[in-house]
């Protein structure tokens, strides 16, 4: 999750996806892997992240889920080349690593790799900005269609909200109350959007490993010709229920990432 990753406070940070018939390539301007990020990797349950940290990736499960894109993902930072075949002899093919060296060919293209890399491509929405506190960029290059996209986020300043450190709402509390106006830049103009952002306290019967308190951001396009492609964000899209704003926030998520677990307690409280 490059959101969670660690950067230089020189560099704008920025996740670059590379697609081509044979390979799906994300880049990311990082600090790069440490030794215990690479144990956590080739771990079971086995995390860098804490119950103290605002993240947007699951805790334990992060890195795993890349098997639901590729069987056979590659991972280079600096000196660390591996990759991870599945399915391998048994199930510790998924934490086992193999080094990878510049002779390891990709495997050619199929029309279900293009037909996987398109629905990358529909995927990306340039809201997604929106809700990320580190990451300022995103770059898409489609080597097959030789087109790139680039999507850039400004703030431009504080909106007319008055900033509070606490609101009461009926049952909530709401804390560190913020608001931002926010431009996403693109190579056919810009669009700008009221972002909204706090924290709200976590009950502690809802589910003990996760933090504290949990952050919420609520964003309007100030355009009233915008269409929302999706209105509930997870960190990355989930659905559209049609609102004419987005929401995001630390929902729970079905496995297929199309829904919100509507079973959970905290789900049904909001």
């Amino acid at each position: 999750h490059a959101e969670d990753n660690f950067y230089d406070t020189s560099i704008i940070p920025c996740l670059r996806i590379e697609l081509n018939h044979s390979y799906l390539l994300l880049s990311n301007n990082e600090q790069g892997l440490r030794a215990r990020d690479v144990l956590a990797i080739c771990s079971l349950a086995v995390s860098t992240k804490t119950i103290e940290q605002d993240h947007i990736g699951e805790k334990g499960v992060d890195f795993k889920s890349v098997f639901g894109a590729s069987n056979e993902p590659m991972l280079i930072s600096h000196t660390w080349k591996l990759c991870f075949h599945v399915p391998g002899l048994d199930a510790m093919s998924y934490i086992t690593p193999l080094w990878i060296t510049d002779k390891d060919l990709l495997e050619s293209h199929t029309a279900e790799a293009n037909s996987f890399l398109d629905q990358v491509i529909k995927a990306v929405d340039p809201c997604i900005l929106l809700n990320m506190r580190q990451l300022k960029k995103l770059e898409i290059v489609d080597e097959r269609q030789k087109k790139v996209t680039i999507i850039e986020k400004q703030i431009i300043g504080p909106t007319k909200l008055e900033e509070q450190s606490s609101v009461i709402f009926e049952d909530f509390t709401f804390l560190n109350l913020s608001g931002s106006a926010i431009r996403l830049h693109t190579s056919t103009g810009y669009s700008t959007f009221r972002v909204y952002m706090c924290y709200i306290n976590v009950a502690n019967y809802i589910e003990q490993e996760r933090p504290p308190k949990t952050r919420i951001t609520i964003g309007f396009p100030c355009e009233k010709d915008y269409e929302l492609a999706r209105t509930v964000y997870q960190g990355l899209p989930v659905c559209d229920l049609g609102f004419n704003f987005l929401c995001n926030a630390d929902f729970q998520l079905v496995t297929n990432r199309e829904n919100v677990r509507e079973l959970k307690k905290y789900v049904k409280q909001w």
